[in-house]
């Protein structure tokens, strides 16, 4: 699935592309310069024409539900290499905690007003990664609560068990008193006799 960005500008007209085009989680934005395409002017200042070059390929990538966290290649087409460590300084900023991969070119630029052009690739996150983590987490939360239900059912078996065994152990005292009161009836049958023969 291919989709076009355009700014509507005159140079994309005349030269016939677009700003961006969009496959599939990709974005390819096209060499960007430092014109500010509302009032059509370009600043002498190279760093100021490098940040509005950025402010120009964060507006092509946001139409393409992105950013520039999501670039994972620039290409920087400096006309003097003497106005590299200013353009540079700015590609710090916007690119600090990004660090894409990167090249610096020397090259011949399409106006002599333009310093700096600036060419960009990204890669758009999937968006079902996000929705993954919370069926992950159920699924986490399922297990221990059946871990749980196991643990309670299987302690009853044994105490059924102890409860069956313990019944006989109750009766065998009951057997045991016929046997204590015998020796007592012998006792008084030898007794008898022993009175008569006093008397």
């Amino acid at each position: 699935m291919r989709r076009n960005i355009s700014t509507g500008s005159e140079f994309e007209k005349r030269a016939g592309y677009s700003r961006a085009v969009v496959v599939g989680d990709m974005i390819f934005v096209a060499g960007t310069t430092g014109y500010n395409y509302d009032a059509m002017t370009i600043s002498e200042d190279p760093a100021e024409q490098a940040r509005q070059t950025f402010r120009n390929i964060e507006w092509a990538l946001k139409q393409a539900g992105a950013s520039l966290k999501d670039v994972v290649r620039a290409t920087y087409y400096v006309k003097d290499m003497a106005d590299w460590p200013a353009v540079r300084e700015v590609a710090m900023v916007e690119f600090a905690d990004i660090l894409p991969a990167a090249t610096a070119v020397q090259a011949p630029l399409a106006s002599p007003t333009m310093k700096i052009e600036i060419e960009c690739t990204a890669v758009k996150a999937p968006a079902k990664l996000p929705l993954a983590a919370p069926a992950r987490a159920k699924a986490k939360a399922k297990k221990p609560a059946a871990r749980r239900a196991k643990a309670k059912a299987a302690p009853d078996k044994p105490r059924r068990k102890a409860a069956v065994k313990a019944k006989p152990a109750k009766a065998k005292p009951a057997k045991a008193k016929p046997a204590k009161a015998k020796p007592a009836k012998k006792a008084a049958k030898k007794a008898g006799p022993a009175r008569k023969g006093r008397r």
